[in-house]
């Protein structure tokens, strides 16, 4: 199969490490209400998932689509590495934290 044929599948699990991270981070740490700025962002992430369904079908005829997901799943895949850092951070600041009580 296609690298084109997951660039669905691996936004979506960037999504939900995206949304999990924000959530936890900005609610929890932060004491910050942002609910309405969530949903706003899974309003706009259901639009880029469509937009993507879309052309992951036009992929199979348009070459050019194609070479346009595979440089998008690039992408992805670095961001899911700055999310997967960004949590490291939060769970070493959490653990000192602890330590210093």
């Amino acid at each position: 199969m296609a690298v084109e044929m997951f660039v669905s599948a691996a936004i979506s699990t960037v999504t939900e490490k995206a949304r999990d991270f924000v959530l936890k981070e900005f609610t929890t740490s932060l004491g910050l209400g942002v609910e309405q700025d969530h949903q706003k962002l899974c309003s706009l992430l259901l639009t880029v998932q469509s937009v993507i369904a879309d052309a992951e079908e036009r992929s199979r005829t348009e070459p050019a689509v194609r070479g346009w997901l595979h440089d998008l799943m690039d992408v992805v895949y670095q961001t899911e590495d700055v999310l997967d850092e960004l949590k490291y951070h939060a769970i070493s600041k959490a653990v000192e934290t602890e330590i210093r009580r």
